[in-house]
């Protein structure tokens, strides 16, 4: 068997990080809670922490009593002059 080219072994690559991102929008899709996902980059950073941006945009776990809710609030309405 040959061995690969570089543009052979970038684009391979390239095609398993989508086949990651794929997954994870799955599991997204399925309901993977903040909670899980945070398990998740704890036991393989290498593999995990590239979706810790989706922390803040997952729910939380239905038992976490909001404690690590960092969702944005709503803002209040200011009352404007009349």
């Amino acid at each position: 068997m040959t061995t690969p080219s570089q543009k052979q072994m970038y684009y391979e690559a390239l095609r398993k990080a989508a086949e990651c991102d794929k997954l994870f929008q799955e599991f997204v899709m399925d309901g993977l809670t903040r909670e899980e996902l945070e398990a998740c980059i704890a036991k393989r950073p290498e593999v995990w922490s590239r979706y810790e941006r989706w922390l803040p945009l997952l729910p939380p776990t239905q038992n976490s009593g909001g404690l690590h809710d960092t969702r944005a609030k709503p803002k209040k309405r200011k009352r404007g002059m009349m």
